[in-house]
């Protein structure tokens, strides 16, 4: 099969562009000798002219070669079909009304049940295109989805995002971040690092809840050792480098060590209890704003 190539020529304009021409029909009239868009040229131009035959007409050629060229002269300089209510339509259609691109996911037009309808009424029927790829719309073709969260160096969240910093937002304006968050206020990250969400009994921080927030904490630990390290005295041990500590940590001792050896051979030394502080603890990290994607 031969490949088609691309067209090394284009129309200048449409076809009878300034000449005489006919808009073709789309039943035929009392003339049953013109072309009509139903029946085309009606059987009668077939017959030879001495059988009664009526030669098809010039104004019908043009007007019909008028409306295809039409058609390609502007697909050619890049056009976009618009909307119509008079036209049918089904997916995947992909049409230009009201300033923006629309993607039809369900039939619609005058011949189907639920009538035409104008795309950005109903969502069951049409999506916006350019938010379809990024991930809105209720589709995702490229990009993120609907609750999808972002850092983003600015102070301010970028088109589509609103920030996560505890905000009220309208139900009306953002109802697919309200069906997807089940409340009206963005997440409040502010200050806050993001952890791996664990419901379960197993693994790292078990049953935590989606969203839920945990203080700031230091852990700590004591630990009992066997009585003889404490009956042996600093002296005793100096020269392997463990000490019993002179320092106080909410009235018990320390334990410490300086040499390179350390005599733990019969010294039992086993944590008694975890407890924590209020303390901040955190690595060395960058201040970003937290954005979660609304539409």
């Amino acid at each position: 099969m031969k490949n088609i190539s691309y067209p090394t020529t284009f129309f200048d304009r449409p076809f009878a562009d300034s000449g005489n021409r006919q808009a073709i029909p789309e039943l035929p009239g009392e003339a049953s000798a013109r072309a009509s868009l139903a029946e085309g040229f009606p059987p009668l131009t077939q017959l030879p002219l001495n059988q009664g035959g009526v030669a098809p007409n010039r104004l019908d050629f043009n007007g019909i070669l008028h409306m295809l060229s039409s058609l390609a002269f502007w697909q050619q300089s890049g056009g976009q079909w618009q909307w119509s209510a008079g036209l049918n339509y089904a997916p995947p259609s992909l049409v230009f009304h009201q300033g923006k691109l629309w993607w039809c996911v369900q039939a619609n037009g005058p011949n189907s049940p639920g009538g035409a309808v104008s795309p950005g009424t109903n969502e069951a029927y049409w999506l916006e295109f350019l938010k379809m790829l990024t991930g809105g719309g209720g589709a995702s073709l490229l990009g993120n989805p609907v609750g999808t969260i972002i850092m983003f160096h600015s102070a301010a969240a970028p088109e589509g995002y609103l920030p996560c910093d505890g905000s009220a937002f309208s139900v009306t304006a953002y109802p697919k971040l309200y069906a997807q968050l089940g409340k009206a206020t963005t997440p409040d990250m502010r200050g806050l690092f993001v952890r791996g969400l664990n419901s379960s009994s197993f693994g790292t921080d078990p049953y935590r809840a989606l969203g839920s927030v945990q203080n700031a904490t230091r852990v700590l630990a004591d630990w009992a050792f066997d009585q003889s390290i404490y009956a042996m005295g600093r002296d005793a041990l100096a020269g392997g480098g463990l000490e019993t500590a002179i320092a106080d940590y909410d009235g018990e001792r320390e334990l410490t060590y300086s040499g390179d050896e350390i005599p733990w051979s019969g010294i039992a030394c086993t944590p008694q209890r975890v407890f924590t502080t209020g303390a901040r603890v955190r690595p060395r990290n960058i201040a970003l704003l937290y954005c979660i994607k609304h539409d």
